[in-house]
């Protein structure tokens, strides 16, 4: 019997330099924005996925869920993502006839092969994603013991309760699920500020994972030496003139084709990866993270990818029309409720909305 009762979990979202606090409602089949926050870390608290100061992450964690707007929020049972950098991928395909400990067995036994790792070593956690005749494709994932410790550690003694530790692909996928095309591949490349994460999923389930080490940072650094400028003029310049030959001669669209390079390449190696293991096409790429608004960025990977890119917009049947009722917070929304820092988060708390959350995907939180 189900409990119209209970309170479903929020999502959280750490990275290297942020936290970001999402929490849904769900009223008649249709989603509402509950409650947000978002606070910037300090360098030295998380690097690389590795949390470097656990205190202060506690202290960052606190804040954050103090100050959400427009509402407290209504629980403290939480659903986070391990960083990208942290997991191992891999997709296996296995005889049909496994199941249960059998099945359990087997994906362990792969899994062990492809990383360096032993099996006291890590955690991990599976999902069928398909059946076809004799074979079945499991989706394998696993992280190291030690991040899932200090991560547990630190939700716990921010005063909260841990139901899933998610991953960051299958995350965006689901806060952007409504532009899954039918029996084709999307792609995400999620450009950050220190790498770039790229997520290639379709109607059954996320495909690869992989991370590039360039983006926004880089990119800045790259302007910023070969113009010999600041790093914070060359911030302006990435974000003012961008991938526009009529602006400063088109001196920063070069520079940043450069650096794009990398990344256009990697998205090609996965395209080919996907479409010769799939028999499937990709249709669209999705661009997003802090760098995705870079003047013409999204015409240029379309026209140098010959697929549609574009940045979509992860508040895509969410309702926030509610808060600008609120007039005392139309200028605190229009100024951080910026999509482009909450993809992440969204989709974790539609995880959240799920009837069974914590076993409705991968789940790297040890079970009993």
């Amino acid at each position: 019997m189900l409990n119209f009762f209970k309170k479903p979990a929020f999502g959280l979202d750490i990275s290297d330099f942020s936290i970001e606090v999402l929490e849904l409602e769900k009223r008649a089949r249709k989603l509402y924005l509950g409650a947000y926050s978002r606070v910037e870390l300090e360098k030295g608290i998380v690097e690389d996925g590795k949390i470097l100061n656990k205190e202060k992450l506690k202290e960052k964690i606190k804040e954050v869920l103090k100050n959400t707007l427009p509402q407290k929020l209504k629980t403290n049972k939480v659903i986070l993502s391990l960083p990208e950098s942290k997991t191992f991928f891999h997709i296996f395909k296995l005889p049909s006839k496994l199941s249960g400990k059998d099945l359990k067995r087997a994906v362990e036994g792969e899994g062990l092969k492809t990383i360096p790792l032993e099996a006291e070593q890590i955690y991990f956690d599976f999902q069928v994603i398909s059946q076809r005749g004799e074979f079945q494709e499991v989706l394998y994932v696993s992280t190291l013991k030690g991040i899932v410790a200090d991560y547990l550690e630190v939700l716990k003694g921010a005063g909260l309760r841990p139901l899933v530790l998610d991953i960051e692909s299958a995350s965006l996928a689901r806060a952007f699920e409504g532009e899954t095309v039918k029996d084709e591949g999307v792609l995400i490349a999620d450009i950050g500020a220190r790498t770039t994460k790229l997520t290639i999923y379709d109607a059954d389930a996320i495909r690869l994972s992989a991370t590039v080490p360039i983006a926004g940072n880089h990119f800045s650094q790259a302007i910023s030496e070969k113009l010999k400028i600041s790093f914070k003029k060359a911030e302006e310049l990435k974000k003012d003139y961008g991938l526009d030959p009529q602006k400063r001669g088109g001196k920063v669209m070069l520079i940043l084709q450069g650096m794009l390079q990398e990344i256009l390449n990697e998205i090609k190696t996965s395209i080919s990866f996907y479409e010769e293991q799939s028999g499937r096409t990709i249709k669209k790429i999705l661009l997003c993270g802090g760098s995705s608004f870079i003047p013409k960025l999204p015409s240029y990977f379309t026209s140098n990818l010959g697929i549609l890119s574009q940045v979509p917009d992860p508040w895509k049947g969410i309702d926030v029309e509610e808060l600008f009722k609120k007039k005392e917070l139309r200028k605190i929304i229009e100024t951080k409720l910026h999509p482009v820092f909450f993809a992440n988060v969204i989709g974790l708390a539609k995880r959240a909305l799920e009837k069974n959350p914590e076993t409705a995907g991968i789940n790297l939180i040890p079970r009993e």
